[in-house]
């Protein structure tokens, strides 16, 4: 409905709506901004089989407009603003993958025929368009670049990524899970990442804000899996969890580490050590 609108406008009857800056108008382009702003009680109205996982990454509104070039390629913008950094990279780094066409723009973005979408700050915007082959990337790029100036917003990843060791590490695996890692609920916030040639074992850091609260984090755990914990203290375990298999942890002040579909223990081990290492770099 918006595109069709935005299509039948004359570009000097762009509709640019001032108390919306975020989307900026681009000369000599038609804009139309969608008057409804969506938030956690409608967004079923237009993402209705997704909604949850977008509420479930601090999700609180969404805008959108539509884009028509000089030339008639169509661009539809869709601006989702979460409650944190670690949020909208949540949810973005849920959409992506490691073999996705990547492009410097914001943060992090990729890019394919009639998509791109991008992290930038507490945003995920995501844009689409009709208009395929080069003339429809290159107005993605267009107002994707426009919107970025226009958003003023860090490029920047959560500082907790740079938790999880680099060494063997696949490049673009990272994401955040907000809730109920490994199907547990005491489990939240997790960083993880897919290492070896593979990307079968996943490493994950979970950071509770103190060492006491990290402790109770994984004695729950350990009673989930019926194991004896009476000394629950700094070190490694190996964890057998009927739901993921072999888990090898270590839990080390306010962090819970540890390593997932690694079911040989030397492998467990050198993965445990490079977290620690991780980890001690911090310091």
């Amino acid at each position: 409905m918006i595109l069709l609108l935005a299509a039948g406008l004359n570009s000097t009857r762009a509709l640019c709506v001032a108390e919306n800056q975020s989307f900026p108008p681009i000369q000599g382009w038609t804009l139309v901004v969608d008057s409804m702003v969506y938030t956690p009680d409608n967004l079923w109205n237009i993402i209705d089989g997704a909604a949850d996982a977008f509420l479930l990454y601090g999700f609180e509104d969404l805008h959108t407009a539509a884009y028509v070039s000089p030339d008639s390629a169509d661009v539809r913008a869709e601006l989702y603003r979460h409650s944190s950094l670690p949020n909208a990279f949540g949810i973005y780094s849920q959409e992506r993958k490691p073999e996705y066409n990547f492009i410097d723009i914001a943060t992090e973005g990729y890019i394919e025929d009639g998509v791109l979408n991008f992290l930038c700050g507490t945003y995920y915007v995501k844009l689409t368009s009709h208009t395929t082959g080069p003339r429809g990337l290159a107005a993605l790029r267009s107002v994707g670049e426009k919107l970025v100036s226009s958003l003023h917003q860090e490029r920047t990843f959560p500082w907790q990524l740079s938790l999880l060791p680099s060494e063997k590490k696949i490049q673009k695996s990272e994401s955040y899970i907000a809730d109920s890692y490994l199907g547990y609920s005491f489990f939240r916030s997790a960083y993880v990442a897919q290492y070896d040639s593979g990307g079968k074992v996943q490493l994950f850091v979970m950071d509770f804000g103190s060492p006491a609260a990290a402790g109770a984090a994984l004695g729950r755990y350990m009673e989930a899996l019926k194991v004896p914990n009476k000394q629950i203290q700094d070190g490694q375990y190996a964890l057998a969890d009927p739901n993921n298999g072999t888990i090898g942890v270590l839990l080390e002040k306010q962090y819970v580490c540890g390593v997932v579909n690694c079911e040989k223990e030397k492998g467990r081990n050198e993965y445990l050590a490079m977290l620690q290492r991780s980890l001690a770099s911090q310091k």
